[in-house]
């Protein structure tokens, strides 16, 4: 739950990376092929790809946006793809599903399940981040786990395609789509198979994390107590509107895993007001009129580290605590 920080130097090195790869892949594929798919849609698509010289700078626009491009990027490239194949399938039916079914083998079977081709591992440890980005709950670690079988072998987390590769699956190798994720998230019946932008390519049910916007998502403590008695709360998740609720809420059930976390506001509530008054007595007697310049170092007493975003990937329940801080605060001052 928080934007990944994006990395041009890293996306360039996936592409240097894999770009040969695919492009001879898809060449190979393709001359093995009959003349008339080769004049179909899906033989060109794929010529395209094959003839690209990944030499030079600016060639090969479909390799290029299938391997880095960026989400506008994809998505016009699927509006594109969209468009294409329904002009294809009125002179030559059947062909949207040659299409997928060799886009399912090339990117997805060939390329994204063959470790020849693409070393999970070594994308996630390039993403660098340690917090899963769809909840921000879970650590998201690669760790050496050596077997009697293999000293090489590391427990990983997950990796989701954003869009699904069951649907795109020639976005299964997109640097950008690639999302490493906790098993929670990605797993059924959480984000797994759902399908962000939907059938028709024109929703937001969840925002791609490269480009997520922290202040579409807000949450928020309700007291359910005086603030004077046993102090205690339950916990909101906002969202900026009904296609994100059903992103965060329905599919990944955000709100509810937050909903435990009751017990965490009310420590910081109790911890954010023994800060003040233990330091300030002075302000006591003054309705606690705390100066701003303390305030700011609050969190690092409360959490050990300040609440920037910049800290977001590397830090569990980030978003969650900054919001919450950010209400404690105006409630010390109001009750005060």
């Amino acid at each position: 739950m928080y934007r990944i920080p994006n990395n041009t130097e890293k996306a360039t090195k996936h592409y240097e990376r894999y770009a040969e790869k695919v492009r001879d892949s898809v060449k190979v594929y393709w001359e093995g092929q009959s003349e008339s798919f080769k004049k179909n849609y899906t033989g060109r698509f794929l010529k395209d790809i094959a003839n690209t010289d990944v030499s030079k700078t600016g060639s090969g626009a479909i390799l290029k946006t299938l391997l880095t491009g960026d989400f506008n990027e994809q998505k016009a490239l699927i509006n594109k793809i969209d468009v294409d194949l329904k002009l294809a399938e009125a002179d030559n039916p059947g062909e949207k599903d040659v299409f997928y079914k060799v886009c399912r083998r090339l990117f997805v079977d060939d390329f994204y399940g063959n470790n020849k081709y693409f070393l999970k591992n070594n994308h996630i440890e390039a993403v660098g981040i340690d917090v899963c980005p769809y909840c921000g709950h879970s650590y998201i670690y690669v760790v050496n786990h050596p077997t009697k079988s293999n000293d090489e072998t590391k427990v990983k987390p997950q990796i989701d395609h954003f869009l699904p590769k069951s649907v795109y699956p020639y976005l299964a190798l997109n640097y950008y789509n690639l999302i490493p994720s906790c098993s929670t998230c990605n797993e059924a019946p959480c984000k797994r198979e759902n399908d962000p932008i939907g059938q028709d390519r024109s929703h937001e049910y969840l925002m791609q994390p490269y480009e997520f916007r922290t202040e579409d998502i807000v949450f928020e403590y309700i007291p359910t107590t005086s603030f004077y008695e046993d102090f205690s709360v339950g916990v909101d998740m906002k969202c900026a509107n009904s296609e994100l609720d059903k992103g965060y809420k329905e599919w990944l059930a955000l709100d509810k895993l937050y909903e435990k976390h009751n017990r965490i506001v009310t420590r910081m509530y109790v911890q954010l007001e023994s800060i003040v008054a233990d330091k300030y007595n002075g302000y006591l007697k003054d309705k606690f009129k705390v100066p701003s310049s303390f305030m700011k170092d609050v969190p690092n007493m409360i959490f050990g580290y300040d609440l920037k975003d910049e800290e977001a990937p590397y830090t569990t329940l980030h978003k969650f605590r900054k919001d919450i801080f950010r209400q404690i605060k105006n409630d010390i001052s109001d009750n005060t």
